[in-house]
């Protein structure tokens, strides 16, 4: 398996960036993949893949599963003493999945990066 990290902070409160990384639906307003300008933009099926999600309010953890792929994405929310937000992700894909991981590791950059923004924006 291979795995890397991604950090971003964020003004926007702890409480902003969960209600985004929670909801489902909130998914395409900052995932890299539907945006035309994010890094070599990756594709995605235009139905829900299976999923699990478990959290942890007491680590402010949230683990999101893909059932299809085994990846799983490992996040950490960290309160900052302005009252932002840490936003730590872990991504853990196992060996057979063919991963191309440069395009891939920029596009979930520039996803992290732009959830910490909309949590800003939503806190606003």
């Amino acid at each position: 398996m291979s795995s890397f990290n991604e950090v971003a902070e964020s003004s926007g409160p702890p409480r902003a960036v969960w209600k985004l990384l929670y909801d489902p639906n909130q998914f395409s307003r900052w995932w890299g993949c539907f945006e035309a300008d994010a890094p070599e933009p990756t594709s995605h099926p235009a139905f829900p893949m299976p999923q699990v999600v478990a959290s942890d309010r007491g680590d402010a953890r949230i683990t999101v599963s893909c059932l299809v792929r085994d990846i799983a994405f490992d996040w950490r929310l960290s309160p900052l003493p302005d009252g932002g937000t840490r936003i730590e992700l872990q991504v853990t894909v196992p060996d057979g999945y063919g991963f191309d991981e440069r395009p891939q590791r920029d596009v979930i950059a520039f996803s992290v990066g732009r959830l910490a923004r909309l949590a800003e924006e939503v806190a606003a």
